[in-house]
């Protein structure tokens, strides 16, 4: 039986599963050092489908700070969205999104894809949008 769970930083028990279930779909993907650093706190929450105790579906959401046209405020930043492949075409991709979407209010939400799951996202609401990377030339001794 599916259930939907939301995990944050003290729920040590899950963290092993929930890592795996990433590193399943993003094979470089290596959150247990991450969570041994301690960088996951209160602004990071996990939005995790469970097939009995096993984790098969994620959406994370991290709090952040923006500078939004001068002016700092709260936004969200969604990511480590994924399925295990045989649970694909359930609909849980679109249960975890709306439940971490619903968090969010009418502050910013930031979400970067790789080409091919680009289409999925539009029906939440998000548009494409050009990616600005910035860069200064520095020499460290």
């Amino acid at each position: 039986m599916i259930r939907l769970r939301t995990l944050g930083a003290a729920d040590h028990e899950a963290h092993a599963g929930w890592c795996g279930l990433i590193r399943s779909v993003f094979t470089r993907a290596r959150f247990e050092e991450w969570i041994e650093w301690g960088c996951w706190d209160d602004a990071y929450t996990a939005f995790v489908a469970f097939d009995d105790d096993t984790p098969v579906a994620n959406v994370s959401r991290t709090r952040m700070r923006l500078l939004v046209d001068g002016m700092e405020r709260c936004g969200w930043q969604l990511g480590a969205v994924c399925t295990r492949p045989e649970y694909r075409g359930r609909g849980l991709g679109r249960r975890l999104l709306d439940s971490a979407l619903a968090g969010c209010g009418s502050d910013p939400v930031l979400l970067f894809a790789n080409p091919t799951v680009r289409d999925f996202y539009p029906r939440f609401g998000f548009v494409p949008r050009e990616e600005w990377v910035f860069e200064a030339a520095h020499a460290a001794v």
